[in-house]
């Protein structure tokens, strides 16, 4: 990142879908990450792990009524998603949100910032808990409330305090 930000900023700024495209290569050796993005036949495809979400649901108890909260819209680098489910009468659902990583990587979305995109995909999970009646949510929100006794820095906070304006509980 250190050799690579700049480029990467100007190639965002010059054709953001490229970048998008490129920056999905992750784990990919350069050479198969440029073979890939330069293949005329199959497209390089914009999000990193081929789209996969890495999310489970795991109960002793059944699963029902089973559904996929798609944010993918709303998504850049990894797709993102939350899994509803039923769970002894409970509805349940588990995501994993986009990370700030401003720091680390350039955004290359359609909005302003990663950490603009995780507000639009907090909200859409809200109002989508919402609608399906969601009592739990779980999962990694990437955002986190200040506990300076403990050490803990925030992240995004103003976007984690969504959650708790909707009625979810830390």
């Amino acid at each position: 990142l250190t050799l690579c930000q700049q480029p990467l900023k100007d190639l965002r700024d010059s054709n953001p879908m490229c970048a998008q495209a490129l920056m999905a290569q992750v784990g990919k050796s350069p050479l198969m990450a440029i073979a890939t993005i330069l293949n005329p036949i199959i497209p390089a495809g914009i999000y990193v792990y081929d789209g996969s979400d890495g999310l489970m649901i795991l109960s002793r108890k059944p699963l029902e009524n089973i559904e996929v909260i798609d944010l993918s819209s709303i998504s850049t680098l990894n797709r993102r998603r939350a899994i509803k489910a039923t769970v002894g009468g409970v509805n349940v659902a588990c995501t994993h949100l986009a990370a700030d990583l401003e720091k680390e990587a350039p955004y290359t979305g359609k909005f302003s910032s990663w950490k603009e995109e995780h507000k639009e995909q907090s909200l859409e999970l809200i109002k989508q808990a919402e609608e399906k009646k969601v009592s739990l949510l779980m999962g990694d929100f990437n955002c986190s409330f200040s506990v300076p006794e403990l050490g803990i820095l925030g992240e995004v906070e103003d976007n984690c305090a969504l959650f708790k304006q909707a009625g979810f509980a830390d």
